[in-house]
């Protein structure tokens, strides 16, 4: 497409939180595809006739394009740039939806999710190549954090959404429906409103315009330096962590509490939905926080220990009171995180190594969320207990991260 959507913006001004904005809903698109699964999972279970553990597994199916194209979508993104990349995000959300939606058995289904997965991938490369640039280094923690918050949010809108909509209905199909149409609109939003930045920042963080042709001699982003990095793989290992961690809970959380707090479906969404309500605030929170005391590692240290505290106790809950430091935890433990390795990443590497960069944290994130929901999904299977499988999946994960952490304090920023 051309004319104005092609045309760069010459300074970074106000239109960098536009760019922020509709790429955002870009890469949104991926994770509330995924909560649909995640908050109506017994209903699904009911209507297909299937366990947890293959539950588990088709929630982890949505991982695996994401997985599969991690790498090639930084290629990609050189190639033909982040407008024509977010686009193929959207289009195959769309296909994999409407493919869902038609769905009568479950294969179909299985690969229906496969499809509306692939922007877990994509956009976990594009996302912060994308905005990045628009904003001076030392101000990235805002927007980075806002961001990180990217899957956060579709906790935060779907669960308490979908599951009122199917109270509402009876059918779990309208949520694809609703969402499909969503897709649409974002697809032409994007279409029609991201910009590249016609400038970059100099060394003492002014903005320098640049023309078409300085623009071609800039240089290209280079995958292969930034993945030999070793702090890159440390920052992807830390969201793998992350990952498996936050999803081996948040994949069963409405769940558990549907079945063992015998509530109302609506209410088990309301109640998911509040964590991720704290986690998108403490999120952005958490950016301007490590802009302030200029460290993102120290708020990453926090976040890891809220992590292990809220995964210890979060299926031994019986009373919905106790819930509210537990979802105080969440909010805290799995955005403090994210947002921090995001920004991490921005802040130490290179220009041209952000997308290399980008690409090991979407593979790595993408691993772990399968990882996540296939483990636990298969541990309360075998073993029956709720809590023990967390014990057994999250706690260690949120330990490990930990100890990660401590190890490479120096290297992190």
């Amino acid at each position: 497409m051309s004319g104005l959507a092609d045309t760069p913006v010459r300074g970074p001004g106000r239109y960098g939180w536009v760019v922020l904005a509709v790429v955002w809903l870009c890469g949104f698109v991926a994770p509330l595809n995924m909560v649909k699964v995640t908050a109506l999972s017994p209903v699904l279970m009911a209507s297909f006739g299937i366990d947890e553990a293959l539950m588990g597994t088709i929630m982890s199916l949505f991982y695996v394009l994401g997985i599969v194209m991690a790498f090639p979508a930084a290629g990609i993104v050189n190639k033909y740039g982040v407008r024509n990349v977010g686009i193929v995000s959207l289009i195959l959300a769309i296909v994999g939806g409407l493919a869902g939606v038609l769905s009568t058995s479950v294969p179909v289904f299985m690969a229906s999710r496969v499809l509306e997965g692939a922007g877990m991938g994509i956009m976990g490369v594009v996302g912060v190549v994308a905005i990045a640039p628009w904003f001076a280094p030392s101000k990235r923690g805002v927007p980075l954090g806002i961001w990180a918050i990217w899957v956060t949010v579709a906790f935060m809108v779907g669960p308490a959404l979908f599951t009122a909509l199917f109270d509402a209905t009876g059918s779990w199909r309208p949520v694809w429906w609703g969402t499909l149409m969503f897709d649409v609109v974002v697809l032409v939003l994007f279409v029609a409103l991201y910009r590249a930045p016609g400038f970059v920042f100099d060394g003492e963080e002014r903005p320098v315009e640049i023309d078409g042709a300085a623009r071609d001699e800039l240089p290209k982003p280079n995958i292969k330096a930034a993945v030999r990095m070793p702090v890159v793989w440390l920052l992807g290992t830390m969201m793998l962590v992350y990952a498996a961690a936050s999803m081996s809970i948040e994949g069963f959380f409405s769940t558990y509490v549907y079945s063992e707090l015998a509530v109302s479906l609506t209410l088990a969404g309301v109640i998911v939905t509040s964590g991720a309500v704290v986690g998108s605030v403490f999120a952005v929170l958490s950016g301007r926080i490590s802009d302030r005391i200029h460290s993102r590692k120290i708020v990453l240290l926090v976040g890891w220990i809220a992590g292990i505290a809220y995964s210890w106790f979060v299926f031994s809950v019986d009373n919905l009171v106790l819930f509210v430091p537990i979802i105080l935890l969440i909010g805290i433990g799995e955005n403090a995180t994210s947002s921090m390795i995001y920004a991490s990443t921005a802040e130490m590497m290179a220009p041209d190594a952000v997308a290399g960069a980008s690409a090991v944290l979407a593979f790595m994130q993408n691993i772990g969320m399968f990882v996540g929901t296939t483990a636990l999904g298969g541990l309360v299977g075998v073993l029956g207990d709720w809590t023990l499988a967390a014990h057994c999946t999250a706690v260690p994960l949120y330990a490990l991260g930990l100890v990660l952490t401590l190890l490479a304090w120096r290297k992190l920023a």
